[in-house]
């Protein structure tokens, strides 16, 4: 599926102003709702990563910035990478009219190509779902690039994974294959 197309399809169910899923398609948020839970999400996971005002945080999958914006209204310095040009243009866009573009940067690049500069620079690594994308096949490489963009103290790692039963493994391979050849 090519990163223009996902663009388009999850656009539509995207909410600009509150940088998350519509809750109800037309209004929002309201109590109980998608985009409040969107928040909630996003509020656990820099609590578990433990970041504090002036804390260098880098996410592996921007998405469409909530996350990256989020942690820059801490008070903390990010950088944000994806693969997509689009969730790049939308994560920029978002990110300037949050006034946060000194302290939030969105990279256009692999985990595996991380700027030289990254090295034992950062606090914390927030990833969410990012490991259907690795493909397992690739892990090693991952959790490898995370630990050297990684200070060596009191770095805190927030990884989020969508599992499946064990008896569905090789169905789940299937499937990876099948919509992304090149990951497995």
């Amino acid at each position: 599926m090519s990163s223009a197309f996902q663009h388009d399809v999850f656009g539509a169910l995207w909410d600009d102003a509150e940088h998350g899923p519509r809750g109800d398609l037309t209004h929002g948020p309201t109590e109980g709702d998608l985009e409040s839970a969107q928040q909630r999400k996003i509020h656990y996971f820099l609590k578990k990563a433990r970041l504090r005002p002036g804390d260098r945080l880098l996410e592996i999958g921007s998405g469409w910035g909530a996350m990256a914006i989020e942690a820059g209204r801490m008070g903390c310095i990010v950088d944000t990478i994806t693969l997509s040009k689009e969730q790049k243009i939308q994560a920029d866009k978002m990110i300037s009219e949050a006034g946060l573009p000194e302290s939030v940067r969105v990279h256009l690049c692999d985990y595996r190509e991380l700027p030289p500069s990254f090295e034992h620079s950062f606090d914390a690594c927030i990833t969410e779902s990012f490991n259907k994308a690795v493909g397992y096949k690739s892990y090693g490489a991952y959790f490898k690039a995370i630990d050297w963009a990684l200070k060596t103290d009191r770095a805190t790692v927030v990884i989020s994974s969508t599992t499946q039963p064990e008896f569905r493994y090789s169905e789940y391979q299937l499937v990876e294959l099948l919509l992304s050849p090149t990951r497995c």
